[in-house]
């Protein structure tokens, strides 16, 4: 018999928070939409096993350590077997020190003790559920963002109607993975939600969990104000919301609502084909690797700045200071968690980093299960991980900073982890 228990917890900065997720300071001067930990535990009968998603642009390793014990502390379920991941809103708190942002160890302590309370309760409202995962499609919101531009090199973001534009260079991943999990009256207690497109829609410098927010919202109208949406984050380091060709820009009004109501319909209707059962296997795998990380030049470190352009001054000041930083750290390797969630006949599987779509869909291929869901950005934050055909290409997302540090091979090596869990899951 599955029993099943969910909640969330509301875990937005007061006003005047530094918002992170860009190059410049932002202060928080309103709210768009509350930020949450949301929390859906799982057991049955031999294993329990917890969910953490937390509407952040990342959570550090320190963080997810100090929820995990304070998860087991209070419930008895181990720590190895709670799997926290962030959304990667642009439009929340700082938990990361990168680009010059200062994080707020005051919220970061009481968000902690939020999430791991959002577990407890969970874990303490646990009841014979049932569960079911279903997949569906969802082509026209999300794009890759890397293009093959005339002149033969790569840019990520090159603006929309750009002549000089061929031809993206590699794929999105359309996959909208659904799980669904009712009480044993097949009322809704959570959905969890799984897409790949990055959480960059809204800017400015108002609290809000962008688009899964909305479909959060318009979830709840249907099916009541008690089911909790989880949303996990795919595989969508080279992924967005610009479409180059057809005109959606940067920051259009009002599209991070178009995009919730546009997943939310076919989160419902995935949902509504799902038949949930009441029996299901639970199991937990994990890998701790340790992958190189990348060293700065001495030209990285010296380069002299003399641009006309201001804000493309104060990009290029960010990343000689992370350069510098890197340097001071003298990090010459990392060691990553790489974890996998068996549910039924379906994986959960999180990588900790803003991982490439090939890589994500290169597990997905190697996959037994029924359904395989990856989140990113779980149990750790350690910046992009390109494919290793990236770094030959060049952009944004390979420059070294501490947002972008592993060395090239890293997501293959995550691969081959996440595959090794996957054949050892019973």
């Amino acid at each position: 018999m599955l029993r099943a228990g969910a909640a969330e917890v509301v875990i937005t900065p007061p006003m005047g928070a530094a918002i992170s997720g860009y190059f410049e300071e932002r202060r928080a001067t309103g709210i768009l939409d509350d930020i949450h930990a949301k929390a859906l535990v799982l057991d049955d009968g031999e294993t329990q096993v917890a969910f953490v998603a937390l509407d952040a642009l990342g959570i550090e390793r320190p963080e997810v350590m100090a929820i995990r014990t304070l998860v087991e502390e209070t419930t008895g379920i181990p720590g190895d077997n709670v799997m926290v991941s962030a959304t990667h809103i642009h439009t929340g708190p700082v938990l990361s020190e990168t680009f010059g942002a200062q994080r707020d160890e005051c919220y970061i302590q009481d968000m902690v003790k939020k999430a791991a309370g959002a577990v407890g309760i969970a874990y303490r409202g646990l009841t014979e559920a049932k569960i079911g995962l279903g997949k569906g499609e969802e082509k026209g919101i999300s794009f890759n963002r890397r293009y093959i531009m005339k002149d033969g090199t790569v840019r990520t973001n090159p603006g929309v109607y750009n002549p000089d534009v061929v031809k993206p260079i590699a794929p999105i991943d359309p996959d909208v993975i659904v799980m669904r999990v009712d009480n044993s009256n097949g009322e809704p207690m959570a959905i969890v939600v799984n897409f790949a497109c990055h959480l960059d829609v809204i800017g400015g410098t108002k609290i809000s969990a962008d688009y899964p927010g909305e479909l959060s919202a318009i979830i709840k109208k249907i099916y009541g104000d008690n089911v909790v949406i989880l949303f996990m984050t795919g595989t969508c380091g080279d992924i967005n919301h610009i479409d180059v060709f057809g005109g959606t820009d940067f920051r259009e009004e009002g599209l991070y609502r178009k995009m919730g109501a546009i997943l939310a319909g076919e989160v419902i209707k995935v949902r509504e084909r799902i038949t949930p059962k009441g029996h299901g296997k639970l199991s937990v795998s994990s890998k701790i690797i340790s992958v190189g990380v990348r060293q700065p030049t001495p030209e990285a470190l010296s380069q002299k700045l003399d641009l006309v352009d201001a804000d493309g001054a104060i990009v290029e000041e960010v990343y000689q200071e992370e350069a510098r930083i890197l340097k001071e750290m003298g990090l010459k390797a990392v060691d990553v968690e790489v974890q996998g969630i068996r549910v039924g006949e379906s994986v959960v599987l999180g990588l900790p980093g803003e991982i490439f779509v090939e890589l994500g869909l290169a597990v997905k291929e190697g996959s037994k299960f029924d359904h395989t869901i990856i989140c990113e950005l779980a149990n750790g934050c350690e910046g992009y991980v390109p494919t290793k055909k990236a770094f030959q290409e060049g952009g944004y997302e390979m420059r070294l900073a501490r947002s972008s540090k592993l060395v090239p091979g890293a997501g293959e090596d995550m691969v081959q982890a996440a595959l090794e869990i996957i054949d050892e899951l019973e």
